[in-house]
């Protein structure tokens, strides 16, 4: 049971003195040290070299397309050919997933590496599936047929109507009280696989807080505005 108490903390301090025969007054009279709050980890994961989110995947780069360009899907006309339902459309992964993945992944193992006992915390922190899971949320208010397709060449060849590509970026900061940052992009693309619309939007926190990087936080802001942007751009 006392191995039990001393595990919680501070609260549980003042049950154990008095399961030691002090009392609480005589607890009262110790001074005790608060908890030492958790630490960031320094470690060598360096962010990746990010590549344009349409990179491997269309000929121009993203860059290049038009930025904040109102999507008019579901006005009359909007779609060139009959034959395309409303019903197919894509959200393709953009270039930087994989790099993505494997940057947190480092740098959850390196944390935890270098601070026994802090990792879950880090690692959680880290996560990237909730981030998609809500920005894919997002995306499918406005356009609830979306279907994930591998590429823009398969969403060719599945004859879709509207074609969303989706690349998240994030820079971690590498001590306590440096940036982490969190871009999120989507480049919308018409029956014709001509890019009509680019949006970018992007979240910042200060690391160290808690022991972690602050990535959730960071990207929570990201999809805020992004949620602003869809319903005021993707109609």
């Amino acid at each position: 049971m006392r191995k039990h108490l001393v595990a919680l903390a501070l609260g549980a301090a003042l049950l154990v003195a008095a399961c030691d025969g002090g009392g609480f007054n005589n607890y009262q009279n110790t001074p005790v040290a608060p908890p030492r709050a958790p630490s960031l980890p320094a470690v060598n994961s360096a962010p990746p070299k990010y590549s344009d989110a349409l990179s491997g995947l269309y000929r121009q780069p993203a860059s290049t397309m038009p930025a904040n360009v109102p999507v008019n899907y579901y006005a009359p006309g909007a779609r060139s050919g009959a034959a395309r339902a409303v019903l197919t459309m894509a959200l393709v992964p953009g270039a930087n997933y994989g790099k993505l993945r494997a940057y947190h992944a480092q740098v959850g193992k390196d944390a935890a590496a270098a601070v026994p006992g802090q990792g879950d915390g880090i690692a959680e922190d880290l996560q990237i599936q909730p981030i998609l899971l809500r920005a894919v949320d997002i995306l499918k208010q406005r356009y609830p047929w979306l279907e994930l397709m591998d590429d823009i060449a398969t969403a060719q060849e599945r004859n879709v109507s509207l074609t969303l590509v989706m690349d998240i970026r994030s820079r971690l900061g590498a001590k306590a009280g440096d940036p982490t940052t969190v871009e999120v992009e989507v480049i919308v693309f018409n029956d014709k696989r001509q890019p009509i619309s680019r949006v970018e939007t992007s979240g910042s926190a200060i690391a160290g807080g808690g022991g972690i990087y602050g990535f959730r936080g960071a990207a929570g802001q990201a999809l805020d505005a992004l949620d602003e942007k869809s319903k005021a751009l993707f109609n």
